[in-house]
């Protein structure tokens, strides 16, 4: 695939000629929001979807995109078509929206830099994790709680995972991570969500500790449908990695995904120690949640989720029950 087509400022230049000031604060300090959506065929899946979350994100770091959600979706797709004309058959791309604070000058306030891309999915590296399963491991780095940030909001502060993902790949070269909460409970993966299926019952973590994908909700659609039944499971009891009859990593890496330990067994997998908040060791238990839905925010107040203080007093609830 040739040089791919980016929309940056108002203007479509090739990747290579696409810059950003080194004083704005989305490369200094991670002040800034993206979301990537993925095509089928070229088509991008959900992107108003994926739009109304990368707004959300923008509300919860007081950003003001400098256009309309319409304008930056036809921005979007545009961008994808350019670049899907060079795409080989049979290939498609994760499109990417970017938004920055921006550089203020003296005297004036900063104007966001947003940023439109797309990159091939790597589709040919990761047809053997259809066929094997993903190598993944239960990292020693706890994910980031709510109270401190939100995993809802999709900024480019990614550390937390970046650090796990390097102690992963130490333990287990290639291997991805599944970070757990600060109470030991499962979280998430690197750009993705975690479904397992557990005496014919599919059960992902609850959406409080993680950041809730478009695919995941998507999955949770359909798997309601053709059960017939609108309702969500409760939380479960305790259990163990080693008792579900299948585990996968869905959404934007992969799509779906079966997982396995570094040794090759299916639906296994390995845990890093891991200390919990009461300094006792663990190897990675796990607290299914439910996968209830939170309503859309309005746009004149902070997300709901969006507040530190209500998903410290939640996860302080659900601990005490």
């Amino acid at each position: 695939m040739s040089e791919g087509v980016v929309w940056i400022n108002g203007e479509f230049v090739r990747e290579n000629e696409a810059v950003i000031s080194i004083r704005d604060p989305g490369f200094i300090y991670g002040d800034a929001v993206f979301d990537t959506a993925r095509t089928f065929n070229g088509e991008i899946f959900k992107l108003d979807a994926h739009l109304d979350r990368l707004w959300m994100s923008c509300r919860y770091i007081a950003l003001d995109p400098p256009m309309t959600q319409a304008e930056l979706g036809d921005i979007t797709r545009e961008v994808a078509e350019r670049n899907y004309r060079s795409t080989p058959a049979g290939e498609d791309l994760w499109v990417t929206q970017r938004v920055t604070r921006g550089r203020a000058t003296a005297g004036t306030p900063s104007v966001p830099t947003v940023i439109v891309e797309t990159t091939p999915l790597p589709l040919r590296e990761r047809a053997r994790y259809f066929m094997h399963g993903i190598p993944v491991v239960l990292p020693s780095v706890r994910r980031t709680p709510p109270w401190a940030l939100s995993p809802r909001a999709k900024t480019h502060n990614y550390l937390n995972m970046v650090v796990a993902q390097n102690e992963s790949t130490r333990a287990v070269p290639g291997a991805w991570p599944i970070l757990l909460d600060e109470f030991g409970n499962v979280c998430e993966g690197l750009g993705s969500n975690i479904f397992t299926v557990v005496d014919g019952v599919l059960r992902t973590p609850g959406d409080s500790h993680i950041l809730a994908g478009v695919s995941r909700a998507t999955t949770l659609e359909l798997t309601r449908a053709r059960s017939g039944s609108r309702r969500t499971r409760p939380r479960s009891p305790r259990t163990t990695w080693r008792r579900p009859t299948r585990r996968f990593s869905p959404p934007r890496r992969c799509a779906f995904a079966p997982s396995r330990r570094s040794t090759g067994e299916s639906c296994a997998i390995r845990a890093c120690p891991v200390r919990s908040p009461s300094g006792s060791s663990e190897r990675g238990s796990t607290w299914w949640g439910s996968t209830s839905s939170r309503s859309t925010p309005s746009s004149s107040r902070s997300p709901t989720w969006a507040r530190p203080q209500d998903e410290r007093q939640r996860a302080n609830k659900r601990e005490r029950g």
